[in-house]
């Protein structure tokens, strides 16, 4: 049951003066860094959010999403996971990286969780490793700092060689394209 103070910061969020609704979001997402029992009162309207025209809405339920999968028994995320994903490659790159800094917290949901959200961040990595743009690499770091707190907070082997793997691809791009620079 949803307490005076969540539901106060919810109401906020939707209809508060600009200025207090970031408070307000921040303070919700840090009642979610641990399990809740209201996850299930605001899902379907974060689900909705996902289709949003406006962005900052949009985003703002992925990163919550993210942060409820702790609290979500019935594993709905599972079925979330793709529309939280296609966040990540928003136009505004800030807003992408937001969403992308929060989705390691699926991770901690359970075992297929994690295992999808490490397919995820392998595809995405691997399409974007070989990349010199500056925002592919950005992404690319994302991904492993999200690796290395997620294998932190919950230590796993497949968590673990997916690290080392994309390390070392890191590590190899990196010596082709000074190689290729040089000849």
């Amino acid at each position: 049951m949803m307490d005076k103070e969540t539901r106060m910061l919810l109401e906020i969020i939707e209809h508060g003066k600009k200025e207090c609704q970031l408070t307000a979001f921040i303070l919700l997402l840090e009642k979610s860094e641990d399990q809740v029992d209201w996850s299930y009162e605001v899902w379907e309207t974060l689900l909705s959010s996902l289709k949003s025209s406006n962005l900052y809405e949009k985003i703002g339920a992925s990163q919550l999403l993210c942060y409820l999968s702790i609290s979500d028994p019935e594993r709905r995320i599972l079925h979330s996971f793709q529309d939280i994903w296609k966040c990540t490659y928003v136009p505004n790159q800030e807003l992408a990286e937001s969403v992308l800094r929060a989705t390691w917290r699926i991770g901690l949901a359970g075992p297929d969780q994690r295992a999808i959200l490490l397919q995820a961040y392998e595809k995405r990595f691997m399409t974007l490793c070989e990349s010199e743009d500056k925002v592919d690499q950005s992404t690319c770091w994302t991904i492993l700092e999200n690796l290395e707190i997620l294998n932190e907070q919950l230590p796993d082997r497949s968590t673990s060689i997916l690290i080392i793997q994309l390390r070392n691809l890191e590590v190899a791009n990196k010596n082709i394209t000074v190689t290729n620079k040089l000849n």
